[in-house]
C-alpha cells in the first residue's frame, strides 16, 4: 500500500533497482514539494493572522485616541471653568478688600468725627480725655514731665454781645488756629468747651509750660482780632499751666484741676495773661 503521494512503475521495462530507485527520487520530490506547499499555507495563516491583529491594534488605537480626545476636551473644559472660578474667586475677593478699606475709612471717619470739634476742627472734650489719659500713662512709665495749660477768651460773652454769634464762632476758629500754630510739634491743643482751650504739653516742667502758653498769647494778641468791648480792644487770652511728673496719689483729673486754678487766678488778675499756682 502506498504512502499519500507516493509512485509506484508498473508496467515498464526497467529492472527493479532501477524502478526502485526512480520511485525514491520521484517520492522525494513529491515529498519536498508537500512541505512547501504545507509552509506557504502556514504562512499565508500567520500572514492572515497578523492582519487580524493589526486592524484590532489599529481600531484599539483609534478607540483610545478618540477616548483621549474626549478626555483633553474635558481637561480643557475643567480648565476653562477653573480658571472662571480662581477669576470670579479674585475679584469677590477684591471687591471685599475694597468694601473693607471703605468700610474702615468710614470708621476712622466716624472715629475722627466723635473725636474732633466740628466748629474749630480741634479735638474735642471727648478726645481730650482720652488723650490725656493716654499721656498721663505715658509719662508716667517714661518718668518725665507733663504740663497742662487751659486757656480761656478774654470776655468772649461781651463779643458775642457786640458782634453776634456768628462772628463769634470765627473768633474761635481764629484763636483755635493761632493756638495751633504757637506749640510745639509733640503737643497738642482741644476745645475744651465754650470759649475755653486746653494745652497737653508731654514733656514740658513748669518752666517750659509757661513758655510755650506765653508765646501762644503773644501770637493770639498779634492777631488783632478787634473787640471794641474791652480797654485793649483787641482779643486776648488769659491762660492757666500746671506741670508735673505723674506718680503714686496723683493724677491726669488733679493736673487739670491745678491748671484750672490757674486761670482763674490769671483772669483775676487782669487776663491776657498766664499763670501757675506758685
Amino acid at each position: 500500500m502506498n504512502k499519500p503521494g507516493e509512485l509506484r512503475l508498473q508496467g515498464d521495462n526497467q529492472s527493479e533497482p532501477e524502478k526502485d530507485r526512480e520511485v525514491q527520487r520521484l517520492n522525494k520530490i513529491i515529498e519536498v514539494l508537500m512541505n512547501r506547499a504545507e509552509h506557504a499555507s502556514s504562512l499565508q495563516g500567520s500572514a492572515f493572522n497578523l492582519f487580524q491583529t493589526a486592524i484590532v491594534l489599529e481600531e484599539e488605537v483609534q478607540r483610545r485616541t478618540e477616548q483621549l480626545e474626549v478626555a483633553l476636551q474635558d481637561n480643557k473644559k475643567m480648565t476653562r471653568a477653573l480658571q472662571q472660578a480662581k477669576d470670579q474667586m479674585e475679584a469677590e475677593m477684591s471687591q471685599r478688600m475694597q468694601a473693607q478699606k471703605q468700610l474702615e475709612l468710614v470708621n476712622q471717619k466716624l472715629a475722627a468725627l466723635n473725636i474732633t470739634d466740628q466748629l474749630t476742627n480741634l479735638v474735642n472734650r471727648r478726645g481730650l480725655d482720652e488723650l490725656l489719659y493716654a499721656e498721663w500713662l505715658r509719662a508716667m512709665s517714661g518718668g518725665r514731665w507733663l504740663g497742662i495749660g487751659m486757656v480761656d477768651i478774654d470776655n468772649f460773652k461781651a463779643y458775642n454781645d457786640c458782634y453776634g454769634h456768628l462772628a463769634g464762632d470765627k473768633c474761635l476758629r481764629h484763636v483755635a488756629d493761632a493756638l495751633q500754630q504757637s506749640l510745639r510739634q509733640e503737643d497738642l491743643v482741644a476745645r475744651y468747651g465754650g470759649e475755653e482751650f486746653t494745652m497737653v504739653l508731654p514733656g514740658a516742667d513748669i518752666a517750659m509750660a509757661m513758655q510755650v502758653a506765653e508765646r501762644a498769647r503773644s501770637v493770639v494778641e498779634a492777631l488783632a482780632l478787634p473787640h471794641k468791648s474791652v480797654a485793649s480792644g483787641v482779643v486776648t487770652i488769659s491762660i492757666g499751666v500746671a506741670s508735673e511728673v505723674p506718680g503714686p496719689g496723683k493724677t491726669a483729673k488733679k493736673l487739670l484741676d491745678r491748671a484750672d486754678k490757674a486761670l482763674y487766678r490769671a483772669k483775676s488778675e487782669g487776663r491776657n495773661c498766664v499763670r501757675d499756682l506758685r
